[in-house]
């Protein structure tokens, strides 16, 4: 999983990553031509001759605003993948690491790290139990298979159709296992929402299910 959120990340083609480079223009509402942003601390725009008429610079003014908005939360959302990857390249060469919780007022546990298995989907399919061993009977590989079917977003059938589910389409899911990159069918799943989550449950099916275990110290 680390290897493959490294590549994608580098090659900045996947729509599971927030772009790598800004939005630099916006298209002219009147005639489509793209007009580059104002440059920071620069409030006058690229002239254009359409913008003679006033509606169409305040039409094309709004959507420079949209977009402006859209590359704020796209730095916001760059920085948390590259210092996600950081974290994980610091940690990769360790066979296993533990995380601090602390506990509220009302009982309820939380991580003190934010690289931890409450935080987002990504985050979750870059940690591994330390500890593994097979699943030897069809009820342990009947839970993974519906985890895998929830996390895909084939979540709302019942619990039979959903194991039914994930052994129809075995064949592309063990492709995704096998080569993440080649197979990606992957990244379709529940619009790229879980989808990280979806391929560290694809993995144990090739060649054999595995499940892991915790030991809480």
């Amino acid at each position: 999983m680390h290897s493959t959120l490294r590549e994608l990340w580098e090659e900045a083609d996947t729509e599971l990553l927030p772009s790598r480079e800004d939005v630099g223009s916006v298209p002219c509402p009147c005639c489509g031509a793209p007009v580059l942003l104002p440059t920071l601390n620069t409030r006058a725009s690229q002239e254009h001759s359409c913008f003679d008429d006033d509606e169409v610079l305040r039409e094309w003014k709004q959507k420079a605003y949209e977009t402006h908005e859209g590359n704020v939360s796209l730095r916001s959302k760059r920085l948390v993948v590259a210092k996600t990857l950081k974290v994980a390249d610091m940690f990769a060469p360790c066979e296993a690491i533990y995380m601090p919780y602390q506990l509220d007022f009302r009982g309820r546990v939380y991580s003190i790290p934010s690289f931890c298995p409450q935080g987002p989907d990504l985050t979750k399919a870059l940690l591994e139990f330390a500890d593994g061993m097979a699943i030897e009977d069809d009820v342990a590989a009947g839970w993974l298979a519906v985890q895998g079917a929830n996390t895909f977003g084939f979540d709302k059938a019942s619990m039979e159709e959903r194991i039914a589910w994930v052994h129809e389409n075995e064949h592309w899911i063990v492709a995704c296992a096998a080569d993440p990159l080649g197979c990606r069918e992957w990244m379709a799943a529940d619009d790229g929402k879980s989808a990280w989550q979806f391929l560290v449950t694809c993995s144990p099916w090739c060649p054999r299910f595995l499940v892991r275990s915790v030991q809480v110290l």
